[in-house]
């Protein structure tokens, strides 16, 4: 029930791994402009293993400054897996079999800025693209009698205004009829409460002064800033997304990432500027398979970005995480935009115009009523006061803090939102590939020969490349075994070393899904392994399984 600062999360993500030394551990991974510090949290059952030893799920958050859900969806996911409140025997298979990657808030710096002033950050609170402010606009708190004590609105009565008062509820605004012009109706003009800096009396410009997009900034599909605004100087230009970046590609067996956003209630899934008829056809299915998961449990539908979620019908957006994370890092990747409040109040959802077009009066009637039936009113609507503005007069000051109520829940439906995102994680990581050794078969030849055979078996049912877009781009190698055998044995066939084929998951033939031509499930699951060795002592295999992650035996003959 309470949206975490920069200092409370530092201090329990130390309480984690103080508390729970044998499943997690947490790094440092950069410092920010601003020398905070960007974590890492990795949950995994020790044991003896390494992190990597097995298949990994991403998940990240805080990639844009006002969308504070994120962190918190993040670290319930981590009080979930690390205290297993309900002690559930599904959280006990994801820590004895898989490894959790959990990086809760990529912009410290921005994030720290919304939450002491209300600032628009999208994402870093540094001046971009110049470094030094616009003749434009400051946000700052000018009305002292709200007690609100972050900047809101003004208002100030214009017959040139584009907006209205609702006859329904008069704290609501609608927009201006495009051939309206009564003269017994009141228009108004609506800014951010502030000031203009370097104000010539006339001239009054609004510029973002905190443009910078770290979904903008990665490389695939890249462009410069003058084509699209917020990428940043060039690709991975903030450590921020260098850091997200490096991150994930030094990690080999991550095979799913998460990504956690607000506010359209909807979970994404590539690609951002293709049809879906260009994506592998295994990866669609893997796509859609998770995404049926993540629907049963959060409500939310999964949608292509290119086909249901742009700005507008010829706007592709360049540099995204998405993007990049699939098409460049080849591992199958979701963004979730957590919370609609349009879900609370039982309105229809149309994702990005809900945004841009905000809402019809009759939908905003009903939230407003939501609010008040709720109690939130008296914490996100301030009654407007008139003030003494420097530069414009008699304006009036208050109106709607959208962070806690359109851009983030409400605090008091905080942990229902996270709790059904994090538990849909849980949910989704067993389809991660996990390779058991099957069977370890040693016959006697002679004497002193012996044939030894391993079967490895991929019980998970994505493969060890984890998606058919790893495989073409060239970013996931071959699994690999090597032996190590004492002096007094000799390998008489078979090699040391060697790579052999990718073992396969239940998604490989996913397309003979009819009962009637689905009676071909051969043991592409599986593999064999086989070699000759003279003599007796102590033989260890050593499997690089690729996205699987790795496996340690030995024997003795």
């Amino acid at each position: 029930n309470h949206y975490l600062d920069n200092q409370e999360l530092t201090e329990l993500l130390k309480y984690f791994a103080k508390s729970y030394p044998q499943k997690c551990d947490l790094e440092i991974l950069a410092k920010t402009d601003e020398d905070r510090d960007i974590h890492l949290l990795t949950i995994y059952k020790k044991d003896g293993r390494h992190h990597s030893d097995q298949a990994a799920y991403w998940v990240d958050a805080g990639t844009h400054s006002q969308e504070i859900t994120g962190t918190q969806a993040a670290i319930h996911l981590a009080y979930l897996l690390l205290a297993n409140p309900d002690n559930s025997p599904e959280i006990s298979y994801v820590l004895d079999n898989y490894t959790v990657y959990i990086l809760p808030r990529i912009t410290p710096d921005g994030v720290e800025a919304v939450l002491k002033n209300n600032e628009y950050i999208r994402s870093s609170n540094k001046q971009y693209p110049d470094s030094k402010y616009h003749r434009g606009f400051e946000r700052e708190k000018l009305c002292s009698k709200h007690q609100n004590k972050k900047p809101l609105f003004l208002r100030k009565k214009d017959p040139q205004g584009r907006w209205k008062l609702s006859k329904k509820d008069n704290r609501i605004f609608i927009p201006r009829g495009i051939a309206e012009n009564d003269q017994d109706e009141d228009y108004y003009m609506l800014l951010s409460e502030g000031t203009f800096k370097n104000y010539d009396g006339f001239h009054q410009e609004a510029p973002n002064n905190y443009e910078l997009d770290f979904n903008r900034n990665y490389p695939s599909e890249w462009k410069n800033d003058a084509t699209m605004p917020g990428a940043g100087k060039f690709p991975l230009s903030q450590i921020e997304t260098r850091t997200v970046a490096s991150s994930i590609t030094e990690r080999k067996n991550i095979c799913l990432i998460q990504s956690f956003h607000t506010f359209s209630g909807v979970t994404l899934r590539p690609f951002v500027n293709q049809p879906d008829e260009n994506m592998p056809t295994q990866d669609l299915f893997i796509y859609k398979e998770l995404g049926k998961i993540n629907k049963e449990v959060t409500g939310y539908d999964c949608v292509s970005i290119d086909k249901d979620f742009k700005y507008n019908a010829g706007y592709e957006a360049t540099g995204t995480f998405l993007e990049w994370a699939y098409s460049n890092a080849g591992i199958i990747s979701f963004t979730t935009e957590l919370w609609n409040i349009k879900d609370m109040v039982g309105l229809a959802k149309d994702y990005i115009p809900d945004f841009f077009n905000g809402y019809s009066e009759e939908e905003f009637f009903k939230i407003a009523a939501f609010l008040d039936k709720t109690g939130i009113t008296k914490r996100v609507f301030s009654d407007w006061v008139e003030i003494d503005h420097p530069q414009l007069g008699k304006v009036e000051a208050g109106g709607w803090d959208m962070l806690k109520f359109i851009t983030n829940p409400p605090e008091e439906f905080l942990e229902q939102e996270v709790d059904k995102n994090a538990k849909s994680i849980i949910a989704q990581i067993p389809a991660l590939p996990l390779v058991k050794i099957k069977n370890i078969l040693v016959k006697k030849i002679s004497n002193d020969l012996h044939r030894v055979e391993i079967i490895l078996e991929n019980s998970g049912a994505m493969p060890t490349y984890g998606s058919d877009m790893a495989k073409n781009i060239n970013m996931i190698n071959l699994p690999k075994a090597v032996l190590t055998l004492t002096k007094n044995l000799a390998l008489i066939e078979g090699k040391k070393e060697f790579e052999f084929n990718h073992i396969e998951g239940r998604t490989q033939r996913h397309n003979f899904s009819n009962y009637f031509f689905g009676h071909m499930d051969f043991n592409n699951h599986q593999v064999k392994l086989s070699w000759i060795v003279k003599g007796n002592g102590e033989i260890t295999f050593d499997f690089d399984l690729a996205k699987a992650g790795y496996l340690s035996k030995e024997i003795t003959i």
